[in-house]
């Protein structure tokens, strides 16, 4: 009896692990659905990207009947562009900032800032649906990582926030849409080589300080030179099989 006790025992325990690991993950990705995201997560330094902020109606009762996100200003985005969404009115701010590199306010030029989208009663996002806006950015800066804090309006005058940082207390609850970027690839070298010879003599030119058109009027020079080696090479071996049959 106590081995069959200790069976059923067991298999519970054994059960309710299974559950817990299955449904975990399950409510992780939900906590997560739940917030407000930007596609891609992921961008290119330098290009120029469409984003898409994906809008979940968190409320079981209310509609969602604004939308407002945060752009970054340091370093500001050079370009802004909003798709228009029917049943919604975008309102975008600007706001003179510092670009990349400027160390006074005489520099200062407009970026967008913000964009809020409002609904009419048509295009609400109802309990249980979602939404999509979209703009067109870029150049994107020279920067790991941007943030877009969000404000969500429902028409019952309650309001979500997300946050660019982790609060006081910890990790924010509404995490802001963020968009890692990473480094472009490295260029591929200015001219591909025949052989490691012409190839040591273009690195050796580049390393003495040829630079632009000079450094291409060096390499023409060099292969030239090559050309006529070649040339003078062909022209001894005709005349010693000249000599040979004369002989």
């Amino acid at each position: 009896m106590r081995t069959s006790s200790r069976r059923l025992v067991v298999t519970a325990v054994s059960v309710a692990a299974s559950l817990a690991l299955t449904l975990a993950p399950a409510a992780a990705a939900a906590d997560v659905a739940a917030d407000v995201i930007v596609s891609p997560s992921t961008a290119t330094q330098g290009d120029y990207t469409t984003l898409t902020f994906v809008v979940p109606n968190e409320s079981e009762s209310a509609s969602t009947v604004k939308v407002k996100v945060a752009f970054p200003t340091k370093p500001p985005l050079a370009s802004v562009r909003v798709k228009r969404q029917p049943g919604w009115t975008a309102d975008v701010i600007e706001t003179k900032v510092r670009g990349p590199g400027d160390t006074c306010d005489c520099a200062m030029t407009p970026a967008v800032t913000s964009i809020t989208w409002t609904a009419d009663k048509s295009a609400r996002i109802s309990p249980g649906e979602f939404d999509e806006f979209e703009v067109f950015v870029g150049p994107l800066p020279l920067v790991e990582r941007l943030t877009f804090p969000t404000v969500q309006t429902y028409d019952d005058g309650s309001v979500e926030r997300s946050a660019a940082r982790a609060s006081a207390e910890g990790q924010s609850a509404h995490p802001a849409p963020a968009l890692t970027l990473r480094a472009a690839p490295a260029a591929a070298g200015e001219a591909s080589t025949a052989g490691d010879s012409e190839s040591g003599v273009i690195s050796g030119l580049t390393r003495a300080g040829w630079t632009g058109a000079s450094r291409w009027i060096g390499v023409a020079a060099v292969v030239l030179g090559v050309g006529v080696m070649a040339a003078a090479g062909g022209l001894a071996l005709v005349r010693r099989r000249g000599s040979s049959l004369t002989e």
